[in-house]
């Protein structure tokens, strides 16, 4: 593990200057030496040199976090895999795939059509994860450390599914996406008026509405109702109680309703029975509403430290 201070020396000319860090030196570097040893300990089979991998701690650590607590709450078993699987490790990758990929196939089939479009999207994810373009590096790099990656690989390998299904089948627009919140079996002739009369005007306060949340509640409801993310993951994600993600989410569908209320409000100009009557249009199938907003939005892949 080299002189005494070698993995300080190494972490802090990533993390930055001595005085930013707010730990003396053989604190800090007791604190490398735990994170080194729990990583190791974790994927023997892998090997990583240990000034490389606390280089690769510092550049994804949070700094608005006192560093002696983001370095305790660290994910240092799946970031020390992820860091040898950007070199290129490839008992790193055989592990990956081993024993992490696997827990992607329930996420894809629920996007994918088939088996063949789960084994492709899985194929174009191994190449995302695993594989430069150009400069960059592979985007296994863009995992943090904050939050699980199974949870993580889960939402990537979902997106990819997304992006796959987007390009290969054109002949799906959102206005016929639409009719599963524009449509109900049992319709009255006044409901199935609303429903046509007011289906453009209810397309655009839905994708309207959405913006308007917090970068949390767009982020929950995307996590929830496209990536698959159930409420126990959602609590390891965003690290509190389920009890606390189950009211985040239910609070994030409440927004949801109250914008599309606002916008249509602010837009219709027609009298409240009415306004009511197609809100209920809405409500009636929230999360339907909330998942074809969601699937016909330009996808975004994870980002570091996303939450």
């Amino acid at each position: 593990m080299g002189d005494r201070g070698t993995l300080a020396e190494a972490f802090l000319a990533r993390y930055g200057a001595l005085g930013d860090a707010g730990v003396a030196p053989p604190e800090l570097e007791a604190l490398l030496a735990q994170v080194l040893l729990a990583g190791q300990g974790a994927w023997p089979g892998v090997a990583l040199a240990p000034e490389r991998f606390v280089s690769y701690v510092a550049e994804r650590l949070a700094r608005d976090t006192p560093l002696a607590e983001a370095l305790r709450t660290l994910r240092v078993a799946d970031l020390y895999l992820c860091c040898a699987c950007t070199d290129g490790d490839p008992a790193a990758i055989a592990a990956l795939e081993g024993q992490l990929l696997g827990s992607v196939d329930p996420a894809l089939r629920r996007v994918a059509k088939d088996d063949s479009q789960v084994a492709e999207a899985k194929q174009l994810l191994r190449i995302k994860l695993l594989t430069r373009q150009g400069d960059e590096l592979p985007k296994i790099a863009d995992y943090s450390g904050r939050g699980d990656l199974r949870s993580w690989l889960r939402v990537a390998a979902t997106r990819t599914a997304l992006n796959l299904k987007r390009g290969a089948a054109v002949e799906e627009p959102l206005d016929d996406d639409l009719q599963a919140v524009l449509r109900a079996p049992g319709d009255t002739p006044e409901m199935q008026h609303l429903r046509t009369t007011y289906q453009e005007e209810l397309r655009e306060a839905l994708g309207a509405a959405f913006q308007r949340l917090t970068g949390r509640q767009r982020n929950l409801l995307r996590q929830y109702h496209v990536d698959g993310l159930n409420i126990l993951e959602l609590g390891r994600v965003y690290r509190v109680h389920r009890v606390t993600a189950a009211r985040w989410l239910e609070e994030a569908r409440a927004a949801f309703l109250a914008q599309v209320r606002a916008i249509l409000g602010e837009r219709l100009g027609v009298e409240t029975q009415t306004l009511t009557s197609i809100l209920g249009l809405v409500a009636s199938q929230v999360d339907v509403s909330i998942r074809t907003v969601l699937q016909t939005l330009p996808p975004r892949g994870p980002r570091r430290g996303e939450r």
